[in-house]
């Protein structure tokens, strides 16, 4: 009767390890991809790298998510379609232009 219990508690602990193995391979993937794309976004967003934006059709608003990749926007753009039912563009940036020294001028109330 102790051997068939001490078996028991044996598998149940080795089934626990296995289980919690596979819990932190999946989460720590997860968490790998979560730090690429962070990573990418950094990168993109501070040396003006290429990135995607998805536009709605006949749309008048502003767009304010940037894809650092090309397959991400399509995902998206895949997703707000069957979401809304309507035709979305992706739009890749290939330049921009910014402002340089723009003079102040200080002026006294009297």
């Amino acid at each position: 009767m102790e051997i068939a219990v001490f078996t028991l508690l044996a598998l149940f602990i080795a089934l626990s390890a296995v289980m919690l193995y596979r819990e932190f391979s999946r989460v720590n993937g997860r968490v790998e991809k979560l730090e690429e794309k962070s990573e990418a976004k950094s990168k993109a967003i501070h040396e003006m790298d290429k990135f995607w934006i998805v536009m709605r059709d006949k749309s008048e608003t502003y767009v304010v998510k940037r894809h650092v990749t090309e397959e991400e926007a399509k995902a998206e753009a895949e997703r707000l379609c069957r979401k809304e039912n309507a035709r979305f563009f992706i739009l890749e940036v290939t330049a921009y232009v910014e402002p340089k020294d723009m003079p102040v001028a200080w002026q006294e109330v009297k």
